[in-house]
């Protein structure tokens, strides 16, 4: 799952984790797995990428579009698989 939330951006590692786990506790969804935060430095804003226990869970937090963090609505979205590259014939 993906997150996009500008109350993240200029924290630490473990500010970011804390703020998001009581965002996903309030949704009654468990603690992830992991978090892990990106952002390239020609882009915008970064991205929380966060792995929960459960794809169910993940489905769930995904079909609720919005999480709110600390008092800000933040955008939700689901990562798709990628079809894999065509071969290229020789």
């Amino acid at each position: 799952v993906v997150i996009r939330s500008s109350k993240l951006e200029n924290l630490d590692r473990a500010q970011r984790r804390s703020l998001v786990e009581k965002a996903l506790e309030a949704k009654g969804v468990a603690a992830p797995e992991a978090v892990r935060w990106y952002k390239k430095e020609t882009s915008g804003g970064g991205l929380l990428y966060v792995r929960l226990n459960h794809p169910q869970a993940a489905q769930e937090l995904i079909a609720m579009e919005v999480l709110e963090i600390d008092g800000e609505k933040a955008k939700v979205y689901g990562i798709s698989k990628g079809k894999p590259a065509a071969k290229v014939a020789k």
